[in-house]
């Protein structure tokens, strides 16, 4: 399953394997730049919020041609649970997200690591769900909501704002490997998610 421990730690360790290569040798020890355990205990209401959010939509009924209580609309592999299932996997990567985006600017080093944290949960939320692809569009609009709200925009234009220019700087860690959102935006040339 999918635990925020873990996500944590993955991401401690990467930014100490970061930090090491950065500054020369290791001293044995590496402390988080955004603070301790005992913060990221604290941290998360954002996160709660996002997931919340797709519970509820999850759970919205009726929806024509969506999954909801009546089924899978015209996807079959999909049900409410399942739904629910990857709103609660993306929990521990929101809350990863809100973490260190805390007090932060839109930079090109935190949009980076927004996606390196949005391709963890892309991989666990399919561990998740069997494979089954539900929330991509989710994983990144409410991560760059959660991220520009954790900087401490106030407003909701405010945090729309912020959260457009994240979405505006270039990743250039993104995989190229071939998604369906990525391939129909190259076919039928409509903007896509990036672009909005």
């Amino acid at each position: 399953m999918c635990s925020s421990d873990l996500v944590l730690s993955r991401y401690q360790a990467s930014n100490c394997l970061t930090a090491r290569n950065e500054v020369g040798p290791s001293t044995g020890k590496c402390e988080w730049q955004t603070g301790s355990c005992s913060q990221s205990r604290t941290t998360g209401r954002l996160a709660s919020l996002a997931v919340r959010a797709l519970i509820e939509e999850a759970e919205l009924t009726p929806k024509p041609a969506l999954a909801d209580a009546r089924g899978g609309g015209t996807q079959e592999d999909l049900s409410v649970s399942l739904l629910k299932r990857s709103a609660r996997c993306l929990a521990p990567f929101f809350e990863l997200i809100e973490l260190i985006s805390l007090e932060q600017i839109p930079t090109q080093t935190l949009r980076e690591e927004l996606g390196t944290i949005g391709w963890w949960a892309e991989h666990s939320w399919l561990q998740c769900t069997g494979q089954v692809s539900i929330h991509g569009g989710a994983n990144w609009v409410f991560g760059l909501l959660v991220s520009a709200a954790a900087m401490g925009a106030a407003s909701a234009e405010a945090i729309a704002e912020t959260a457009r220019q994240l979405a505006c700087l270039p990743d250039r860690k993104a995989s190229q490997k071939k998604i369906h959102g990525l391939w129909a935006t190259r076919s039928h040339r409509p903007t896509g998610a990036r672009a909005e």
